[in-house]
């Protein structure tokens, strides 16, 4: 049947896009979020006749589409993260207290946003549109932390309340 055949066509674009969200392990995205928004995808994207990847995110015109794009942009802040926390991370090389207790936040912090995440998307949780506003939640908090991080390496010489050099 071709419309299975389809539909089937479009889960691989979703594997696809799932695969490219699987972060390294250290990476603050958490996979129980990648996991849950991809399998309310998986299931979406078997049963609707829309294309599994929207091309432009600016306009997405279904809950699919919908879903994707705020999974690209959880994805986006993300990686931002990452580059960020590894940025701050080797500054402190000569610093190990500071290493570990910048770990030890940056872990705190993951704990806090999953938890804050799933409080704000708790009613929506069976509904469709539950991926994109956990993906939407993941990627605002993740930017503000992202900001966050960011700060502290252009703090002024002599700022003694900046843990960076």
């Amino acid at each position: 049947d071709i419309g299975c055949k389809t539909r089937f066509t479009r889960f691989d674009s979703i594997l696809a896009i799932h695969s490219s969200l699987h972060l390294k392990r250290e990476s603050p995205l958490s996979q129980s979020i990648v996991n849950e928004t991809y399998d309310t995808v998986r299931l979406a994207a078997l049963f609707i006749g829309h294309p599994a990847s929207a091309q432009d995110c600016n306009e997405p015109t279904t809950q699919v589409e919908m879903n994707l794009c705020a999974g690209k942009q959880a994805a986006t802040a993300d990686a931002e993260l990452n580059a960020v926390y590894k940025d701050v991370m080797s500054r402190l090389d000569d610093r190990p207290e500071a290493k570990k207790a910048l770990r030890e936040a940056q872990r705190a912090w993951i704990r806090f946003r999953d938890a804050e995440c799933a409080f704000r998307t708790v009613d929506s949780r069976t509904g469709s549109i539950y991926p994109t506003l956990l993906a939407n939640c993941t990627a605002d908090i993740t930017q503000s932390r992202a900001d966050a991080l960011k700060s502290l390496t252009e703090c002024e010489e002599g700022d003694i309340s900046c843990p960076l050099p």
